[in-house]
């Protein structure tokens, strides 16, 4: 094991219980185990394009910060919304306006509609995801870099590509032993999955 990777896996023992630390661990594990992603760089520009995209068109659309509280995961044109929003009508016109971006093929609506967000709650779930991830990133068997995670009132969304169902099993029981989770909610796919193939016949077309 090399000096980058114990340093980081101190940090976990010493820091487990901090938010902060959390973040730190990401960043610190992320640098010391590097795995290749099963998007390949095209996909993964497209996909940044989608979110520079939906980005815009909220912030041309929030004229009250309606949409402040959402946010977006993309994988391969896949696109996972979360977050809160105190109008159900505002999650449906949130929908509306993704599915109006090019090169969005499927879109998982997983906002919540609540009438406040207490910022307890909202500092747990940032603690909760920055620690899910750094729980991944040690763990046997998993490719952690194909795992997008986002907490919202205690319910954790995965998305990403899982190497197989076995991978993906393990990836949802890490998130479930969390100390705050209530749910945990996966649209991850699997790496052979035929929307991946369909997607890869269209960009070469």
């Amino acid at each position: 094991m090399n000096i980058s990777k114990l340093f980081a896996l101190s940090l976990i023992s010493v820091f487990s219980l901090s938010g902060c630390a959390a973040g730190v661990l990401v960043t610190t594990a992320e640098a010391a185990k590097t795995i290749a992603q099963e998007r390949s760089a095209g996909n993964r520009v497209d996909d940044n394009g989608i979110a520079i995209q939906i980005n815009n068109a909220f912030i041309q659309k929030d004229v009250d910060d309606l949409f402040a509280g959402i946010n977006t995961k993309i994988s391969e044109g896949r696109v996972l919304l979360t977050g809160t929003v105190r109008d159900p009508q505002h999650r449906v016109e949130a929908e509306k306006m993704v599915w109006k971006i090019a090169g969005v093929n499927e879109v998982m609506n997983e906002i919540q509609v609540v009438d406040s967000e207490k910022f307890s709650s909202y500092a747990h779930d940032v603690w909760i995801s920055n620690y899910l991830r750094g729980k991944l990133l040690f763990a046997k068997g998993i490719a952690a870099s194909n795992y997008n995670v986002e907490t919202v009132n205690g319910t954790v969304y995965l998305m990403g590509i899982a190497q197989d169902e076995l991978e993906l099993r393990k990836a949802i029981e890490i998130a479930r032993r969390i100390e705050g989770v209530n749910q945990v909610v996966s649209h991850v796919i699997k790496k052979d999955d035929p929307r991946r193939s369909n997607l890869a016949a269209a960009n070469r077309n």
